[in-house]
């Protein structure tokens, strides 16, 4: 088997007035992680979650899982603090 060759991902702020919400989850043995960060336009943190769950399931479903919770989680903050959220998807 040829071993992947390592992509550099960086990342990018969003455009003034925008929130990004990244995500991603990790599966090792028969555990899954999930975590979701938000940061505004200058790189700030604004909140994040991070979940473990005893569970087995492919990647491809993990990774689905940590898109359902980072939405979410984003429409709770929403919720709470009153912002209006226009999602923009990027693959």
């Amino acid at each position: 088997m040829i071993p992947k060759t390592p992509r550099i991902q960086k990342w990018e702020k969003p455009h003034l007035d925008f929130v990004k919400i990244n995500f991603d989850a990790m599966i090792i043995d028969n555990s899954m992680g999930v975590g979701v960060i938000a940061r505004d336009c200058d790189g700030f943190v604004l909140g994040g979650l991070v979940e473990y769950r005893e569970s087995q399931m492919k990647v491809k479903w993990a990774e689905a899982e940590a898109l359902r919770e980072g939405i979410v989680w984003a429409q709770i903050i929403i919720m709470l603090s009153g912002l209006y959220l226009r999602p923009i998807v990027q693959a």
